[in-house]
């Protein structure tokens, strides 16, 4: 069971797919010891970003303080939700900026108990990349997935289906262009999706 306080109906958001098996009535009890928990509490942020980076990172922070209040287990933030959507301001940005920007929002996981799926533009040597940044209460990195359909210029295209766990409850990201997701994850990457599952 999969609690959501989500924003108004349209909201660019990435998608947070809670991949685990349904649970059948009478088998609460199997998969509290499975799973650890039956019920995962998701928090859907709306924001703006801005063109100026260090307030985007103050703002995703005091929500994710902010969320960590309400017994919130996972936040999580629009594409590009921590460096901005503009080109000219993202294209410019560089892998240091990004890297601090990304640890201060680690700081704040880790200080409140939290996990957080922040979007956010990532270097890696000469590639830019539009990713999903996923931190775990520790504080530690435990998945950084690459968008593969874009409908931007600026960024190369990722080459895999992200798969991680949250409580020990398998989860997966996706961008907010639900069409083009539906077709990655129906087509292109179902085989994927499906050994992703089997690990």
């Amino acid at each position: 069971r999969v609690l959501f306080r989500s924003p108004p109906p349209g909201a660019a958001l990435l998608l947070l797919l809670i991949a685990l098996a349904p649970i059948q009535s009478g088998a609460a009890e199997a998969a509290e010891q499975t799973l650890g928990r039956t019920s995962l509490s998701v928090a859907a942020v709306q924001m703006r970003s801005t063109r100026d980076l260090s307030q985007n990172v103050a703002r995703v922070c005091a929500a994710i303080a902010e969320c960590a209040t309400q017994g919130v287990r996972v936040v999580v933030f629009p594409e590009c939700a921590l460096t901005g959507y503009f080109e000219d301001v993202v294209t410019n940005l560089t892998s240091s900026q990004i890297t601090s920007a990304e640890e201060q929002v680690a700081n704040v996981c880790r200080r409140d108990g939290i996990y957080a799926v922040v979007g956010s533009a990532y270097r890696e040597r000469e590639k830019l990349f539009d990713s999903a940044l996923v931190i775990a209460p520790t504080g530690q990195v435990l998945e950084r997935y690459h968008k593969v359909q874009l409908a931007e210029d600026w960024p190369e295209p990722g080459d895999h289906l992200s798969v991680f766990k949250v409580d020990g409850v398998k989860c997966s990201v996706l961008p907010p262009w639900v069409n083009l997701a539906e077709r990655w994850y129906w087509g292109n990457s179902r085989e994927e999706l499906t050994r992703a599952r089997r690990s």
